[in-house]
């Protein structure tokens, strides 16, 4: 029930394209930019600001990068 208290009603354009409140877009640096990430994890409807999901996938990148390298060096 507490998701209940947490949502957004939003529109949806004639091509069927979600039209995001100022708000929202302003929080996921959508404003100027064509795009935001739409994930769904564990559940939830994740957006994410295109900077922010680059900035989040170099880090797993590297941190992958990190794992292998140990990997390849405890053989």
């Amino acid at each position: 029930m507490i998701a209940m208290d947490r949502y957004l009603r939003v529109s949806l354009d004639p091509d069927g394209r979600i039209l995001l409140p100022a708000n929202l877009a302003h929080h996921v640096h959508a404003i100027g930019h064509d795009a935001v990430r739409v994930i769904v994890r564990g559940g939830e409807l994740q957006l994410w600001s295109e900077i922010a999901w680059q900035a989040k996938r170099s880090s797993r990148l590297r941190a992958f990068g990190d794992r292998l390298l140990r990997v390849e060096g405890s053989r």
